[in-house]
């Protein structure tokens, strides 16, 4: 697998895996818009053979020097390949290059993978959402560049 910036063209692929494994979706119209704003960059992981087969991604906003990691997932069955550490030290690389100096994201409470994945890429937890999600807190994370 390898890691590229995306394009407008990889919205509706991104929106597949984002409606498979995203608890709060969003449509493909608006991954397309925020393909083609300034403030928001994706990354894909594509098949080296296939690079129009999309098997994970990763959403960032930009504002000011942060980054907001919206959204990362990876298909089920290229799970436990890298794949989301690959696109998390894409972002890294790239946030760097923007004069990013930190990093957000919230996960739900209960993704612990997701979280134990994050404190291990260095990511640390500053706060709780109540019921951010259906029922379920947001542990918010953050971490330095």
């Amino acid at each position: 697998m390898i890691t590229i910036k995306a394009t407008p063209d990889h919205a509706m692929r991104i929106s597949e895996i984002e409606r498979e494994y995203i608890e709060c979706p969003w449509t493909q119209t608006q991954i397309a818009d925020a393909l083609c704003s300034e403030n928001y960059d994706y990354f894909v992981a594509v098949d080296e053979t296939n690079a129009s087969k999309v098997v994970g991604y990763i959403g960032i906003e930009w504002c000011l020097d942060e980054g907001n990691i919206c959204n990362i997932a990876v298909k089920g069955e290229y799970r436990r390949r890298g794949i989301a550490t690959a696109l998390l030290n894409q972002t890294e690389t790239y946030a760097k290059t923007k004069g990013i100096a930190t990093l957000y994201l919230e996960v739900n409470e209960f993704n612990l993978s997701a979280i134990k994945a994050y404190e291990k890429f260095g990511f640390t937890t500053y706060n709780i959402r109540k019921n951010y999600y259906k029922g379920a807190s947001a542990v918010c994370m953050s971490k330095k560049i």
